[in-house]
């Protein structure tokens, strides 16, 4: 198994922001991007992938993420950050994509 690390932005002891990333073999699988309703188009997603960007390449990983073709919120963040869609299969419900 590969480890899994997660990083959280609190205020006070409540969690605002939460993500995931599972370091494997030759890539580094970005997940769960959750930001609280209330406290979102702040920039704190942008914090938490910039964390995990950093942190991925110091060790040279390629970053993957997989996001629903229906959120195009999400899918907007990830390109305007450099994501680009991997692999798209039209009868899945996913895309595929990857930073560096």
């Amino acid at each position: 198994p590969f480890p899994t690390i997660s990083l959280v932005i609190k205020n006070r002891k409540w969690i605002l922001g939460h993500i995931s990333l599972r370091v494997e073999k030759k890539t580094a699988h970005m997940f769960h991007l959750i930001i609280d309703e209330k406290f979102r188009r702040k920039g704190l997603a942008k914090k938490l992938i910039a964390e995990i960007e950093s942190y991925c390449l110091s060790l040279e990983k390629t970053i993957t993420l997989n996001v629903s073709k229906k959120n195009t919120k999400a899918l907007n963040l990830y390109n305007n950050l450099g994501y680009i869609i991997k692999d798209e299969k039209k009868k899945q419900k996913n895309v595929k994509m990857q930073k560096f």
